[in-house]
């Protein structure tokens, strides 16, 4: 264990490692720059405002759950999606507002975003190192769901 905590990050990276399971460079962008401004956003004004912030993500918590559980005659539902929109829901309240974490064209966008890019990256891991870059051109969600996210996310 000793050995681990010595390791060096850029020998042993979680979010390297990550980024090479999700094929990242070819299914999520600019990733790496991306990235790094929203940590730099969450490290600084995140925690200065998670007072003002919380009562409004435990409301959504508490709405999306009422929305996500409900029982009818048939007492079985599916999990994953129910928890998939629960999350948007949830951490969208705080990134992007009410109106929209609400929005059910843009909940789905986010839930078939992540499905399309575990997808994607599993088939793209299956080429050569070097047909890649050419898999992810054709294999990517990127360019249809950030031309609905930008039509959505205009008005914000």
């Amino acid at each position: 264990m000793e050995e681990l905590h010595r390791t060096p990050d850029h020998i042993l990276s979680f979010r390297e490692t990550l980024a090479r399971t999700m094929a990242a460079d070819f299914t999520l962008g600019d990733w790496r720059t991306e990235s790094a401004a929203l940590t730099t956003l969450l490290r600084t004004r995140l925690p200065r405002n998670l007072s003002q912030l919380l009562p409004a993500v435990l409301d959504e918590l508490a709405a999306a759950c009422n929305d996500e559980f409900t029982f009818g005659e048939e007492d079985t539902f599916r999990l994953m999606p129910n928890v998939m929109r629960i999350v948007c829901r949830i951490s969208n309240r705080v990134y992007v507002g009410e109106a929209l974490c609400l929005d059910p064209e843009y909940v789905q966008l986010n839930v078939q975003y992540t499905k399309d890019v575990a997808i994607s990256a599993a088939i793209i891991r299956q080429f050569p190192t070097f047909l890649r870059g050419l898999a992810g051109k054709f294999l990517t969600p990127l360019p249809r769901t950030y031309a609905t996210a930008r039509r959505l996310l205009t008005p914000v």
